[in-house]
């Protein structure tokens, strides 16, 4: 079909390399094309560490401030004190609005660091929180470091 295109009186050789530079050029178009409309730009996200102390009572909940979210990557956290307790990572509309958006449940507890998935962006969020659970029969501060992005 594309050597049609180049003409009836052209020599066999000239037919193919003209269909073989318009499949080039549709294929560098395509991923062009393809590489800009999903690239993510990660560089712009909010992965600065600030420091957290998070007062719970017992069989109580409690969270950190809320902090941008900018991109769809994972969270980060790393506790450095406090009882055992399980963390998740919720998401905080404009006003103060506390939305679970299906992020996991992580057991966690003091020298524990890691990534933590989350569902805050996608879901159209712009503000994420740690959310803390503590399941103990007595009171505790949480202390760590955390970041919303994690790239």
């Amino acid at each position: 079909m594309i050597m049609e295109l180049v003409g009836k009186g052209d020599s066999l050789k000239l037919k193919f390399a003209a269909a073989l530079a318009a499949c080039a050029l549709a294929f560098g178009v395509a991923v062009s094309v393809s590489d800009s409309a999903f690239a993510y730009d990660y560089s712009q996200g909010n992965w600065g560490d600030e420091s957290y102390a998070s007062f719970a009572y017992a069989s109580d909940v409690s969270y950190t401030d809320a902090r941008e979210k900018r991109n769809d990557s994972s969270s980060w956290d790393a506790c450095t004190g406090g009882a055992e307790h399980t963390v998740e990572v919720a998401a905080v509309g404009i006003t103060w609005n506390v939305w679970f958006v299906d992020s996991p449940i992580y057991p966690w507890k003091a020298g524990r660091s890691g990534y933590l998935l989350n569902n805050v962006k996608e879901r159209g969020f712009p503000n994420a929180i740690l959310w803390f659970n503590n399941h103990n029969s007595y009171n505790t501060t949480l202390y760590g470091v955390w970041s919303p992005d994690s790239i």
